[in-house]
């Protein structure tokens, strides 16, 4: 009887998340951010001529050529959302069955599934041509093999947790985070005496992982100049340095770009509030008229000689991202939201991130709490908290903005998070709480 009610809550939710994709498919159809989704179409250009894109790592931008390979040049953006959504539809079953790991109550695991298959944060996503999608789905998959590491073989276990780490690695170069933290939990793992064998074969795919990493941004180096694995980071931080006033013309080596930043400071004022009017121009001609290096080697220097302000700075952009939107659908160069009001798939929700750390911060107090009383470490229920933490830091410290869009990856694992709190409102809160 209960294996029954559980494929019927799968099949509802099933239901839901069709209803909803085809709806957003037929209604929406494809959807592009005119400055970043041409940039991944043309690095497939260049990946194959044999070069190393400046901008875009690998994976998208491959899985965009092989659709335009399949479907041609009219039709390859409408057959690359139908995929996405489809692929967020295989990661429904996984989310699920996450859940029903994490989750006492049964009716919680319904909510924060049905909540992950049809709300718009995560639906509407797949419409896009953007790594938003595949990171979510991508990061469920991953959280998924971790959970079944001990009921899988070992051989199966370590090619799909390799395999898909590397994909999340190479489409979005902001999943860096991951890396140190896996690394952590296996050897948690590898001194608990639980699981030593997968721990060990975890930290090999991690180190896998990282050699591929550090392999590539070598040849980026020897392209570009720069060790990196896209000059994205080097564009994120010389917008951060402009608008702070952080750019220190003392220790930038080029004479020109030197005289060209105290020109600026003269002429516009050391700090620029306004991004996209006094800030993202500038950059933009900077990125046009100067080499990488010269660029990198201002901002290594400036940060060396005043790391106080960058901190700072840090500090600055995390108060301001307390006000960004928690849900909300990024479609344009100018950092607007449509807050959608369509049917069963979409609610206008007006909250913030301010929300999310709130949330995180009294979750952690009830989860050492949980552990000092249980005597036990919950090293996923600990994985998946980090991993939302570290998708903070890395979107506050590496980006001058649009920090709810980079923090979506980490929005599935907060909603389990959500759904381990909930089952504390019973009777004997503390016990009903599922960590593992």
């Amino acid at each position: 009887m209960e294996q029954l009610k559980r494929s019927k809550d799968l099949a509802i939710i099933y239901a839901c998340a069709i209803v909803s994709s085809v709806v957003l498919i037929l209604g929406w159809g494809v959807l592009e951010n005119p400055p970043m989704s041409p940039t991944f179409i043309n690095a497939w250009n260049n990946i194959i001529d044999g070069k190393i894109d400046v901008l875009r790592t690998p994976v998208y931008p491959c899985f965009l050529g092989i659709m335009k390979t399949l479907f041609g040049e009219s039709d390859f953006r409408f057959a690359t959302i139908c995929v996405q959504h489809g692929i967020f539809l295989v990661s429904v079953y996984f989310y699920y069955k996450i859940a029903q790991h994490l989750i006492y109550s049964k009716r919680i695991v319904f909510i924060v599934s049905f909540f992950y298959a049809t709300f718009s944060l995560f639906t509407t996503w797949n419409n896009f041509i953007l790594t938003e999608s595949l990171a979510i789905s991508g990061i469920v998959i991953l959280t998924y093999i971790i959970t079944c590491m001990r009921q899988v073989s070992v051989y199966v276990f370590v090619i799909s947790y390799t395999s898909v780490l590397f994909l999340l690695i190479f489409l979005r170069p902001a999943l860096v985070y991951l890396l140190p933290i896996f690394i952590l939990t296996w050897l948690y793992l590898l001194y608990s005496k639980k699981g030593r064998k997968i721990a060990f074969y975890g930290i090999c795919g991690t180190l896998i992982v990282i050699i591929a990493l550090l392999s590539y941004m070598k040849a980026f180096e020897k392209e570009y100049g720069i060790f990196a694995s896209s000059r994205v980071s080097v564009v994120n931080q010389l917008c951060i340095a402009r608008q702070y006033g952080l750019l220190d013309p003392d220790v930038i080596q080029d004479s020109t770009f030197k005289s060209q930043i105290i020109k600026s400071y003269q002429q516009n004022g050391e700090r620029c509030e306004d991004l996209f009017k006094d800030v993202y121009p500038e950059v933009k001609n900077w990125i046009k008229k100067y080499d990488l290096t010269i660029l990198n080697n201002a901002i290594s220097n400036s940060i060396n000689n005043n790391l106080k302000a960058w901190i700072v700075a840090s500090g600055g952009r995390f108060m301001k991202s307390l006000y960004y939107p928690l849900f909300g659908v990024w479609i344009g160069y100018n950092n607007t939201y449509l807050n959608m009001v369509l049917s069963i798939f979409s609610l206008d929700i007006k909250l913030n991130l301010k929300l999310l750390y709130m949330f995180l911060f009294i979750y952690v107090i009830v989860l050492v709490f949980w552990i000092v009383k249980n005597h036990c470490f919950p090293w996923l229920s600990s994985l998946l908290y980090l991993a939302c933490i570290g998708n903070i830091v890395v979107s506050v410290i590496g980006a001058q903005d649009e920090w709810d869009r980079l923090m979506l990856p980490s929005m599935p694992l907060f909603l389990l998070l959500l759904g381990q709190f909930f089952t504390m409102f019973k009777a004997d809160p503390i016990t009903n709480i599922k960590f593992r």
